[in-house]
């Protein structure tokens, strides 16, 4: 979803690195270069980058709302809740929806 502050293998601080990251390869760089120009030389470090998937922009299209818990004493916020629920805002759609 978002990309860690930390790689997790190693601890090296990788997350304020991500946007140029993205940018540089969107821009038709090579993903090699563009690592060893941020200085990601640990395998670990690079294999973080190379397979995260960005999916903050889908979940964004979702709206935040109280689902009742069974017990019926309090409610949870959807965001504390792992995909449970969602709805697509007001005039927008999601790709589960479309494909239904």
């Amino acid at each position: 979803m978002i990309i860690p502050i930390r790689c997790m293998s190693c601890g090296k601080v990788v997350a304020d690195k991500w946007e140029t990251y993205k940018k540089e390869v969107a821009s038709g760089k090579s993903p090699k270069k563009v690592l060893d120009e941020l200085g990601l030389t640990r395998y670990c470090c690079r294999s973080l980058f190379l397979t995260h998937v960005d999916m903050i922009e889908m979940l964004s299209l979702f709206k935040v709302r109280n689902v009742p818990l069974s017990s019926g004493k309090e409610d949870v916020n959807i965001e504390n809740l792992i995909g449970k629920h969602l709805e697509p805002r007001d005039g927008e759609t999601s790709r589960q929806a479309e494909n239904e």
